[in-house]
């Protein structure tokens, strides 16, 4: 989960293109890690995109510039496990 976080979805852009875990990552690669836990467990709980989209949206309030994005991605890890 932390690497998709990491490669997909990345809303304050630190990733600059670098893979999770390659040996070019530098003291950004863990950016993401802390949110990977709560995000699989809401996905196991059953959580729909709506309160997924919610819960990204709130991480990183971007105001609307993020909310397609969100929503996007929420819908790709709703995705994964249905």
């Amino acid at each position: 989960m932390a690497k998709l976080l990491w490669e997909e979805w990345d809303p304050i852009g630190v990733n600059h293109g670098i893979k999770y875990g390659s040996k070019d990552e530098d003291a950004w690669t863990d950016e993401y890690d802390q949110y990977a836990k709560k995000i699989v467990t809401m996905l196991l709980e059953g959580a729909d995109s709506h309160k997924m989209m919610t819960h990204l949206d709130r991480l990183f309030d971007r105001g609307n510039s993020g909310a397609d994005a969100n929503k996007e991605f929420a819908d790709r890890l709703i995705g994964l496990v249905s």
